[in-house]
């Protein structure tokens, strides 16, 4: 039970934060030659087999987002002078790939709910606009998040708990809309007990496997949000 949940733990951390070995320079190669070997970006395992690795959604929005412009991705708010306009520009950009449903998820670390937690007080866009922001109570939904509803004036967003966004992420929400990605998993995950090795090691060992990622379209549609003090 415990080593299933460091591998989910795993699987979590490599979405939303792997890198593509080798990047993406689809077709090129890491050491400069114009042949196949390293076709895809990739790098060849002991077997000769091409090894692939996900890009995590954080990491590809701070890797290939934008700033700035009518296709902005990342944004920064700072907790001292964000206003409710900006929110509301902002906002425009989030939902200007409206999903089916006009709701999105919002993964939050500890820090950036805490900041939209405190808005209904005096402090931060609150402070700085005379706004305050409407927060719902926790619910849970079909796929077992547990979320906080934020009302914006162009779409839902569902603030879910994130303990993986720590640390250095701890002020990061991240927002992604559903119809514009997928998990691509590519063998059914399993557990492999008593695997043995054929050059005479005296052991025996169990393993939790799995041969998946997360494939990302229109990355316009996703956003990342930074809370900084």
């Amino acid at each position: 039970a415990q080593k299933n949940q460091e591998h989910k733990m795993q699987k979590e951390k490599a979405f939303l934060f792997g890198t593509r070995v080798g990047g993406t320079n689809l077709g090129d190669n890491l050491s400069g030659s114009t042949d196949d070997t390293f076709a895809d970006g990739g790098v060849l395992d002991a077997d000769g087999n091409l090894v692939r690795t996900t890009y995590g959604m954080v990491k590809a929005l701070e890797d290939f987002g934008t700033s700035s412009g009518d296709d902005q991705s990342v944004f920064t708010v700072s907790e001292a002078s964000y206003t409710y306009g900006s929110f509301v520009d902002d906002m425009e950009k989030v939902f200007q790939y409206v999903p089916t449903a006009g709701v999105k998820r919002a993964f939050c670390g500890a820090g950036a709910l805490s900041y939209w937690s405190k808005m209904a007080g005096t402090t931060g866009m609150a402070g700085n606009s005379g706004w305050t922001v409407n927060i719902g109570d926790m619910k849970r939904d079909s796929l077992g998040f547990n979320y906080k509803v934020l009302e914006t004036p162009h779409g839902i967003l569902q603030l879910i708990p994130t303990p993986a966004l720590r640390g250095a992420y701890n002020g990061y929400m991240l927002i992604v809309d559903d119809e514009n990605m997928f998990h691509a998993q590519y063998r059914s995950p399993m557990y492999q007990t008593n695997i043995k090795s054929d050059n005479a090691f005296d052991a025996v060992k169990d393993q939790y496997f799995s041969d998946e990622g997360i494939g990302i379209t229109l990355i316009e549609s996703h956003n990342l949000m930074k809370v900084t003090s």
